[in-house]
């Protein structure tokens, strides 16, 4: 395991090319709040670009479990948890429903779990249907 890697500070085109979901505030109480309270394991349902994955992997610290849950990881998201990633485990579902038990295998008593996602009433539609 190397040194500590700020995952935040990789940002790839494919998030610039689009509107984040997270904004950098909220991003760093969700850090904060992993790596002061000592959270060794953390769900995400929703990953969009990968802005709140690279806050979520800071605040990790190159340890502890990130289960990721989304439709299709997007090229940003592969390139954070299966190229940069230095030391944290990674659980990767595609699946357009959480009826797969997916959450259930990950969830313990040390665990966050994170919804995130893009919120347009087009976009949450979009995902209804889906379902």
């Amino acid at each position: 395991m190397g040194s500590k890697i700020d995952y935040k500070q990789i940002i790839t085109q494919e998030i610039i090319d689009h509107q984040y979901s997270m904004d950098e505030v909220h991003g760093k109480i969700i850090e904060d709040f992993i790596r002061l309270s000592g959270i060794s394991n953390v769900v995400e349902v929703g990953c969009a670009y990968g802005l709140s994955t690279a806050y979520i992997m800071t605040g990790l610290n190159n340890s502890g479990e990130l289960t990721l849950i989304d439709i299709k990881f997007t090229a940003s998201v592969n390139y954070l948890t299966d190229v940069i990633n230095d030391g944290i485990k990674i659980n990767k579902y595609e699946c357009a429903s959480l009826y797969d038990n997916v959450l259930t295998k990950h969830i313990n008593n040390n665990t966050l779990v994170l919804l995130d996602g893009n919120h347009s009433v087009q976009n949450v539609m979009s995902e209804i249907s889906a379902l």
